[in-house]
C-alpha cells in the first residue's frame, strides 16, 4: 500500500511541525506515493505518485512538492476535468510543472488527448482549457480526418479555435486536400482559414492566393487575393475563386471579377 501525504498530516496521523509552519503556502492537496522523503519543506515522491488537487490528477514515477509548484517526472499522466462540461483531457508527457495557479508547463514531448481530438508536441502550456504547443507540432481530429502540422499552435478547448503558424499545413484526408500558408485557424471542424502565401492541392491541380477559407463539412473552397489555378493543361486566375467538391474530385471551378485563362494543351 503507497504512503498517504496530505496537506499537514502524515501517513500514522502526526502532523509535521516543519509543515505546519509552512500552511500559509500551500493548498489543499492530497499526493499518495511508495515512500517520501521531507527536506527543509520540500517533499520528495518516489514510486506510484498520485496527486489530486481540485480538478486535476497527475500520476507518474517521481515527484517533487515545494510551495510554488509540483514536478511530476516519468511516465507523467495527467488528467483535467473539462469546463462547462466539455469532458476530460488527458496528457502524456515525459516531464511536468503544476503551480498553484492550475497552470501546467509541459516538456520532452507530449499528447493531449480529448475525444477524438488530439495534440502534439515538443513542449507547452496548459492553462484555463487552453493548450499553447511548440516545435513539432500536430492536430488530429479523428472524426473528421484532417491534420494541422506547424510548429507552434494556440488552441481553445471550449471553443475548438486553434491557431497553427511557423510553417503550417492543413490536410483534409476526405477530400485528399493539402493547404499550407503563413496562418491557419480552424473554427472547430467547420472552417479552416488560410492567410497569406496560400498553396491547395487537390486532384490534379494546385492553387494559389493571398486567403482562402475551407467549409469542412461543406466541401467547399473559396480563395480571394488575385487567386489561380494551375493543372497539367491550363491556367485559370481572377478576382475570387470557388472550388466545390464530390467525392475527393473537383466538381465544379467558378471564378468571379477579373478572369483571365491560358490553355497550353488540348
Amino acid at each position: 500500500m503507497g504512503m498517504v501525504i496530505s496537506l499537514f498530516i502524515t501517513l500514522d496521523g502526526i502532523a509535521s511541525p516543519d509543515l505546519a509552519g509552512q500552511s500559509n503556502l500551500f493548498p489543499k492537496y492530497v499526493a499518495k506515493a511508495d515512500s517520501s522523503v521531507l527536506v527543509d519543506s520540500i517533499t520528495y515522491l518516489y514510486g506510484n505518485v498520485n496527486f489530486t488537487h481540485k480538478d486535476l490528477k497527475i500520476k507518474a514515477k517521481k515527484g517533487v512538492i515545494t510551495k510554488d509548484k509540483v514536478i511530476a517526472i516519468d511516465s507523467v499522466d495527467v488528467l483535467s476535468r473539462g469546463s462547462r462540461g466539455k469532458g476530460e483531457l488527458k496528457i502524456l508527457t515525459d516531464s511536468c510543472e503544476y503551480f498553484w495557479n492550475k497552470e501546467i508547463k509541459l516538456y520532452n514531448g507530449f499528447e493531449a488527448h480529448k475525444e477524438h481530438e488530439l495534440l502534439i508536441g515538443e513542449r507547452g502550456k496548459y492553462f484555463e482549457n487552453k493548450l499553447w504547443l511548440y516545435e513539432d507540432v500536430k492536430y488530429i481530429n479523428e472524426a473528421d480526418s484532417m491534420t494541422v502540422c506547424g510548429d507552434e499552435c494556440f488552441y481553445n478547448l471550449d471553443t475548438n479555435y486553434g491557431i497553427m503558424t511557423l510553417l503550417p499545413k492543413f490536410e483534409a484526408h476526405t477530400d485528399s486536400i493539402e493547404i499550407t500558408g503563413d496562418t491557419i485557424k480552424l473554427f472547430s471542424d467547420t472552417l479552416a482559414q488560410v492567410n497569406r502565401n496560400v498553396t491547395i492541392k487537390l486532384s490534379s491541380i494546385v492553387c494559389h492566393a493571398d486567403s482562402l477559407s475551407y467549409f469542412i463539412k461543406r466541401n467547399e473552397t473559396f480563395l480571394y487575393g488575385s487567386p489561380w489555378i494551375v493543372s497539367d493543361t491550363d491556367s485559370l486566375g481572377g478576382d475570387e475563386l470557388k472550388i466545390i467538391l464530390n467525392k475527393r474530385k473537383v466538381d465544379k471551378i467558378i471564378v468571379g471579377g477579373r478572369v483571365w485563362g491560358t490553355r497550353w494543351r488540348f
